[in-house]
């Protein structure tokens, strides 16, 4: 993964995210009843977040079909480390995700 993908909300493409505006949008989306946000990067990885509102899953795929690495946390931890992946390209350090391929 490279640090210089732009991610979208996987419905709207014309507006990307940095990560902190990423990690806003998941708080407000969850605040507001929407338990699930999938969004898409330029070479069409997916990047899907579904929260129970105290916890989150992030699953992060090639494409569609793909099994993908996931990450199971509490919904700050979650939202810190989809900034960082939005950012960095790159899982932070801190979190262990599972590779489901």
């Amino acid at each position: 993964m490279t640090a210089q993908s732009r991610w979208h909300l996987q419905d709207a493409p014309g507006h990307f995210y940095s990560g902190e505006q990423a990690r806003l949008l998941l708080g407000n989306r969850r605040d507001h009843g929407s338990p699930e946000t999938w969004f898409e990067d330029e070479r069409g990885r997916l990047l899907a977040v579904t929260t129970d509102g105290a916890r989150a899953s992030v699953r992060l795929m090639a494409g569609p079909g793909d099994a993908g690495e996931r990450l199971t946390a509490t919904f700050e931890v979650a939202g810190r480390a989809v900034a960082h992946l939005i950012d960095h390209g790159v899982w932070p350090a801190e979190v262990s995700v599972e590779d489901d391929r």
